[in-house]
């Protein structure tokens, strides 16, 4: 979980980088899951079994930014063609099963939240 600090470290971030938002005012906001795959990279793949329904997730917000490209490599994949764009095969869930996780040249470095859910969070 964050500080208790967290909201106050936030604003002094935010105000030191642009002054002005010392006047402005809160008045809400939003939250939503990240839902990040283990190894925290796509999955991109048909599930073996349910003939018809295919994945496209696992990477939380960073998918936003790549849906165009990802929603063309996932229509060659349900068209049973390898993706033309790029090759997605390696963002299969077999690598799950098989106990191989993706990790490039610069992994991610854990948020500890993610790895170790404070007791109240946890099912």
């Amino acid at each position: 979980a964050l500080p208790p600090t967290a909201p106050l470290d936030g604003a002094r971030i935010l105000t030191h980088r642009l002054p002005l938002m010392e006047r402005a005012m809160f008045t809400g906001g939003y939250r939503a899951f990240d839902a990040y795959s283990g190894d925290r990279h796509a999955v991109l793949d048909g599930i073996t079994g349910i003939e018809g329904l295919f994945l496209a997730t696992g990477f939380s917000g960073a998918g936003f930014k790549i849906a165009p490209a990802v929603g063309l490599c996932v229509a060659d994949v349900i068209a049973g063609e390898p993706a033309r764009t790029v090759d997605v095969s390696a963002f299969g869930l077999e690598r799950f099963r098989q106990g191989t996780p993706l990790e490039g040249p610069y992994p991610y470095a854990p948020w500890k939240p993610h790895v170790e859910p404070s007791p109240a969070r946890r099912p």
